[in-house]
């Protein structure tokens, strides 16, 4: 019976993602090529407000298209066996700096050395990248943007965090901060479709653990626990 509805369940994340990567993507494809070929054809001849509308048309299409990548990342990630051993979160912190700081020179990292800890190696870093990702996203318009990582410890249990001098968020919002599709700033250079947190959250729970944020003037802290 176990096995029966372990094959029902893979049928229908299959059936979902071909969805997303057949069906669904391949009309915002010829959507947003029609838009792009109208527009290069009739390149200063449309008026201004019908070049907004494709203007518009296309943004769409770009949008819709992260958050379909976004929702097969997800899938994917669901879909990834949990292995349970030693990993070394430094060796992933470091990874995802050296990914990612490249584009945002200005942003200080402080780094302090960080203990080892039981996880999903693959599962973890993509936490890491999330909170590093975000930290950088929401602080790199500081005046001196910093990002601080590292642990302390609290009756015995190693409690890792990442904070940032950035914008931050209104703490009464605190309870869509980790659900699926609620961005708290809409500014567009705030790019984003709502899902970092949320699959976040769903990889921490998994390891049993928690993830909470704790935001002021200037100041936000992202904080987990893994319990395994």
């Amino acid at each position: 019976m176990n096995q029966l509805k372990l094959h029902n369940s893979q049928s229908i994340f299959d059936m979902i993602r071909f969805s997303l990567s057949h069906e669904m993507s391949a009309p915002l494809r010829t959507i947003h090529s029609f838009s792009d070929f109208i527009q290069n054809k009739y390149q200063n001849q449309l008026p201004s407000d019908v070049e907004r509308v494709f203007n518009l048309i296309s943004h769409s299409c770009v949008e819709i298209n992260n958050l379909v990548q976004a929702l097969l990342g997800f899938l994917k990630i669901t879909q990834h066996p949990i292995k349970i051993e030693e990993i070394n979160i430094d060796k992933l912190v470091n990874a995802e700096i050296a990914k990612q700081i490249h584009s945002q020179a200005s942003v200080e990292i402080k780094q302090h050395r960080l203990p080892k800890c039981m996880a999903d190696n693959q599962l973890i870093a993509v936490v890491i990248e999330n909170l590093i990702s975000n930290a950088i996203k929401f602080s790199c318009n500081a005046d001196n943007p910093t990002i601080e990582i590292g642990y302390q410890e609290h009756h015995d249990e190693i409690i890792y965090f990442i904070r940032d001098n950035g914008i931050g968020f209104d703490m009464q919002y605190i309870n869509k901060l980790f659900k699926p599709f609620q961005k708290l700033h809409h500014e567009p250079r705030y790019c984003g479709v709502g899902l970092g947190l949320t699959i976040t959250k769903w990889i921490i729970d998994l390891h049993q653990g928690k993830i909470w944020a704790e935001s002021m003037q200037q100041q936000t802290t992202f904080y987990f626990q893994l319990n395994f």
